[in-house]
């Protein structure tokens, strides 16, 4: 799966090491079908938020709005993050942030279908990245797993190279 985007503040809050790629808590967010998810207007705004990044509308009506299990919908935090640098390249301009696949459990039906995941870090509610879904998912109470490029029980989520 191929990351769609990736917000400027969180390249510069990682530059100013305002974000610790191994330590700090990120979180995933569902995004529903046609929410402002993944477009590029105002991402690099130095007070973008999360929530800022879904939608132009407080309330946060693009957020999926969904149950889970019956419960109100929460966001999953990704678990053992970590960076390295890319073992499979000659040379060592790429480094690669990983973390264990997400299952957000019993997902029930919400008024749109899902378009993709946003992942950001929780303390500052900084979006990392946005990753759209090759098709859209509707939602039927089972279990939605995202499964990073590996496909395995962990793997990238994306690459950093040197300009």
């Amino acid at each position: 799966m191929a990351t769609s985007l990736v917000y400027n503040i969180f390249m510069q809050k990682l530059v100013v090491k305002g974000i610790n790629l191994d330590t700090d808590t990120f979180k995933a967010r569902l995004c529903m079908l046609n929410s402002r998810c993944g477009e590029s207007d105002g991402r690099d705004a130095d007070t973008l938020t999360a929530l800022d990044a879904l939608t132009s509308d407080p309330d946060g009506t693009d957020v999926f709005n969904g149950t889970v299990g019956g419960v109100a919908y929460a966001d999953v935090t990704l678990a053992n993050p970590s960076i390295a640098n890319d073992a499979g390249t000659d040379s060592d301009d790429i480094l690669e942030w990983s973390g264990d696949n997400i299952t957000f459990s019993t997902v029930d039906g919400g008024d749109r279908d899902i378009q993709g995941v946003l992942l950001y870090e929780s303390g500052g509610g900084i979006p990392i990245c946005y990753i759209k879904f090759p098709t859209p998912i509707a939602t039927d109470a089972s279990d939605l797993t995202i499964k990073w490029n590996s496909g395995a029980s962990s793997g990238t989520i994306l690459k950093l190279q040197q300009g």
